[in-house]
This record gives structure tokens, sequence and C-alpha cells, in this order.
């Protein structure tokens, strides 16, 4: 009697689980990620060869443009926004100068980026309508280094370091701008008692010859 051949079926995988993962995995990063706001100051950094990379999360930036416009940034938090730093400091601003800020205008600052500006300005900074409104209101930080009553930079910084004592101070320098500009900064860092910093710089490749004692 001959034997009867069963028909053997190909492998057969089924993806549907597979691409379910992916859409809900997908779906959480979509949701759970932060996208670097677009920043208000172009500052072009001189380069170096160093490859320590930029700090990120509690972070204070200090750039310098080309112009030797001083501006101020301090981060949200990080990947931790629910600490509201950027909330905390504008209202240790605003009790420091006796400004009274909305709640509106507290969430509308935690979105926002850097600043040059007289602080008398800050709620018509938060207020506009869009980043190109608000740039017409970077006239400059008064930073004036012998009076600390009028130096509003000085109290910029002292005001992030009480609500983040362990933050991370960054320098962006343009490559163009004055050294006595930088020097002016890190000196307002100092009265601050700020003694550790990072540079900012484009990385670059470089060829280090050591000359042969003959």
């Amino acid at each position: 009697m001959a034997k009867i051949k069963m028909r053997k079926a190909a492998p057969r995988i089924d993806m549907t689980p597979m691409v379910d993962v992916f859409f809900l995995l997908l779906t959480f990063l979509l949701l759970t990620a932060q996208f670097r706001k677009q920043e208000s100051v172009t500052v072009d950094t001189p380069g170096s060869i160093s490859e320590t990379p930029a700090p990120e999360g509690r972070v204070m930036t200090l750039s310098i443009n080309a112009e030797n416009m001083v501006f101020f940034n301090m981060d949200n938090g990080g990947m931790d926004t629910s600490l509201h730093l950027r909330a905390h400091l504008l209202r240790e601003i605003g009790d420091f100068y006796e400004i009274e800020f909305t709640r509106e205008e507290i969430e509308q600052f935690e979105m926002l980026e850097s600043f040059s500006l007289p602080v008398q300005n800050l709620k018509n900074w938060i207020n506009a309508e869009d980043m190109q409104k608000r740039a017409a209101y970077d006239e400059g930080i008064p930073m004036d280094s012998t009076k600390l009553a009028t130096n509003q930079l000085f109290h910029w910084i002292r005001a992030a370091r009480t609500v983040e004592p362990n933050l991370t101070v960054v320098i962006r320098g343009d490559k163009d701008a004055d050294y006595d500009r930088v020097k002016d900064v890190i000196n307002v860092l100092q009265d601050n008692n700020v003694r550790r910093f990072n540079l900012i710089t484009n990385l670059e490749t470089a060829e280090v010859q050591l000359e042969e004692n003959l």
C-alpha cells in the first residue's frame, strides 16, 4: 500500500504583534520626548580639540553674541520638568524687584529660552506674540560691575543658584566677542562665588607636533 505524503506547510511568522509593539514604543517616545527649543541668540563658538560633551539638565547658560550682548538662560530641570526651575526662578526675581507675575506669565516663561534685557521689560517680553517681537526687547542685561545694586546679571545668577544650588554653569562666547566682555561675565560669576564653569566650543581636529630638543 502506497504511503500518503503529507504536504509540508512553509513556516510563517505572524508579524502583527511586532507591529503593535513598534507603534506602542513610537507613541511612547513621541509623548515623552522633549524637543530642543530654538535658541533666541546665535553664537558662533570658537573651536577647540576638547571632546568633553556639553552638560544637559539643570544648566545655567550665559551666552555672549558677536555684539557683546549677554544672554541668560536656565533650563526647567532637564528631563525632570516637574521641578519647574524656571517658575521658581521667575518668582525669586519678581520678589527681589517687586514685580508680580501672573500664573499665565510664569507658565509662559517656563517654555521660553534665553533673553538679554532689563528686568523692567520682562513682562512685555514674556507676553510678546512671537520670538521676533521678543527679540526687539533684547538690549542687554545691565551688568555694571562696580555697582551690585544695578548689576542685574548678578541677581539673575544669584536667584538661579538659590533655586538650584547644584546648577552647572556654562559660558557660550561668540568667536567675535570681545575678551573683556567674557572677562566681565566671569567676574560676575566670581562675585557669586562661582569658581567652576564650562566653556562651550566647536569641536575641531588639530595636529599637535612636539619639537625635539637637539
